[in-house]
């Protein structure tokens, strides 16, 4: 491999311009060679802001006009699959954001080619790197989880918002807790088949602890939130920002503080979305294995599907 990681970025929308391309270019020895879009005018901004040298209106183009070691795919999830499928068949290392699809089967089709291809495939967990997250499950390595409540709501309705949104929760849940999951119970109030507005699930981890989700999508504002307790010990997660821990009688207060003035690089490493893509480029260099691995989120992956199937909702099918 080049002592420089070359790394196209598929898609030229705004999460690329917040968090990917920005990110990508202030990590050492990588470089950011490419960017696809669908539409010349996105991909003019994207080269204006950030001087990308070349773009391209397709995957395909890309493979066969651009020479590069590892792609981040931050299209739109229904345009997942196309993408990715096309870069691991040909030797690309992929991170890609989430939802990996909109149904399993394409899922698990990515996942067993990028076993066979034998390459880094992971997924935007962005969770699992934030400091206030990754602070709390360091909190538990050596102390039991007995108990897990994660929260998510917002204040629009919008389609598939366990699979869209609230799997990064499910997914935390499952990070924390340990193994597979099995939904004991679940019931959700939506105002389409695909529209969720409440949803709240029971769920009973292999490692033995157990798991409540809420999500509530006609909420006031953006709550984020995570209490774990065992061990005697009681930590309560509100990302990105803080986290409040109750132990042998003594009450900790945890608060991210940015090394960066810019609110952009603040979000950025505050949300883990700065650790998480060096991770990627770590892996890819060391061909390691990442801390969001598409093989584990898949699991997550699952679980949202059988949370839908206990609620009735139309399931991952």
């Amino acid at each position: 491999m080049p002592d420089t990681v070359r790394i196209a970025v598929v898609g030229a929308g705004r999460f690329a311009g917040l968090a990917v391309i920005p990110v990508l270019k202030r990590l050492p020895d990588v470089e950011v060679v490419a960017v696809t879009g669908r539409t010349p005018e996105k991909l003019a901004r994207v080269t204006g802001l950030f001087g990308v040298p070349k773009t391209f209106l397709s995957v395909e183009e890309l493979l066969a006009g651009e020479a590069f070691e590892a792609a981040v795919v931050c299209t739109p999830p229904e345009a997942h699959a196309p993408a990715v499928m096309a870069l691991l068949e040909a030797g690309k290392d992929v991170c890609c954001e989430k939802p990996l699809a909109d149904t399993l089967s394409p899922m698990e089709a990515m996942v067993s080619l990028a076993e066979a291809k034998h390459r880094v495939f992971m997924v935007g967990m962005n969770r699992r790197y934030a400091p206030v997250c990754v602070r709390a499950k360091a909190l538990f390595e050596s102390r039991r989880v007995d108990l897990c409540t994660v929260e998510k709501h917002k204040d629009n309705v919008d389609r598939r918002a366990l699979l869209n949104d609230g799997l990064h929760m499910i997914d935390f849940m499952r990070w924390v807790c340990g193994g597979k999951g099995r939904v004991v119970a679940a019931r959700a109030r939506a105002e389409e088949p695909d529209r969720e507005a409440t949803l709240t699930a029971l769920i009973e981890f292999e490692a033995g602890p157990l798991g409540a989700f809420l999500m509530c999508r006609r909420a006031g504002r953006w709550t984020e939130r995570a209490i774990l307790h065992g061990s005697g010990c009681t930590t309560e997660v509100q990302f990105p920002d803080s986290s409040l821990t109750q132990l042998g009688g003594e009450t900790t207060f945890y608060e991210f503080r940015p090394k960066d003035w810019a609110w952009a690089v603040d979000m950025q490493e505050k949300g883990g979305f700065q650790q998480e893509l060096e991770d990627f480029v770590h892996c890819v260099r060391t061909r390691g294995t990442p801390g969001a691995a598409a093989a584990d989120v898949l699991e997550s992956h699952r679980l949202v599907d059988a949370i839908y199937r206990q609620c009735g909702l139309p399931p991952l099918a």
